[in-house]
């Protein structure tokens, strides 16, 4: 029974759960603004000559997702591709207001998906779901909320912390989450029938800071290893120990990440 539809603009997790739930037959559709699509504009600019071509491919190419039954994606927006356009050319100011309003006109270019007979779950990600899960479309189907980080009301508390300490680190668009995200992120939490945390951290963000009627929505899904790709890496290698040691930082160089604790350390 095909009862559940995903949607996110950008990706982080979103086609992985999709995948999933492809394998279970339960994929209605999956919503995304980027995909992948050998033969269509912008993707035939990879065949460009030269390296400039292998470049866009490579960048391009990013965005396929080969494990998902194509007949099951959709895309729409071009909103994304303006913001990581913005993003890319430093305009970091411009890229957030780009994508405050992307994920919101995202949400309602989907009102008229969910009127499918048959579609019981909408599964939507923080950010990018208040404006489809308060829609009276959207009312009778359960609402899962995929909440990738924790409260960003925690997330202030704590860069202030940092920041007094760290003041240099911080440029004027990461110093803080602005009240109209959290105050969208309250609106999700109350559209809301279930609230998915990757951790018990970060759910436990959510119960201080989302009130009564969000603590009672909250569930932790552990995230899993995505074996598409991952499971084809060889073993590790054993380090040369003549050689400099080599450092790995997972996540953006941005204090959030702790990067000032990793570059203080190999100091």
């Amino acid at each position: 029974m095909r009862d559940v539809a995903v949607f996110h603009p950008g990706t982080q997790h979103s086609w992985q759960t999709a995948h999933a739930l492809q394998q279970l037959d339960r994929l209605t559709w999956y919503a995304t603004s980027i995909y992948y699509q050998s033969g269509r504009f912008p993707y035939l600019l990879e065949n460009l000559p030269g390296a400039i071509g292998t470049r866009i491919g490579g960048a391009l190419r990013r965005f396929a997702h080969p494990a998902l039954d194509p007949a099951l994606v959709r895309t729409s927006g071009l909103i994304e591709w303006l913001e990581r356009i913005a993003s890319a050319a430093g305009q970091r100011e411009l890229a957030l207001r780009l994508d405050f309003w992307g994920n919101h006109r995202f949400g309602r270019s989907l009102r008229g998906a969910v009127r499918e007979p048959g579609l019981r779950a909408l599964w939507g990600y923080n950010g990018s779901s208040a404006s489809l899960f308060e829609s009276r479309q959207a009312a009778d189907r359960h609402r899962i909320l995929d909440r990738t980080t924790g409260d960003w009301r925690a997330y202030n508390a704590a860069m202030d912390r940092v920041a007094a300490d760290y003041p240099e680190w911080f440029l004027p668009v990461e110093r803080r989450v602005g009240q109209r995200q959290i105050d969208r992120d309250q609106r999700e939490y109350a559209a809301a029938d279930t609230i998915l945390c990757g951790c018990e951290f970060a759910a436990q963000t959510v119960r201080e800071h989302g009130g009564a009627g969000a603590a009672g929505k909250v569930r932790v899904l552990d995230y899993c290893f995505d074996e598409t790709n991952f499971a084809a890496l060889p073993p590790p290698r054993p380090p040369d120990r003549a050689a400099p040691v080599r450092f790995l930082f997972l996540g953006l160089a941005i204090p959030r990440k702790g990067i000032h604790h990793a570059l203080e350390a190999i100091a």
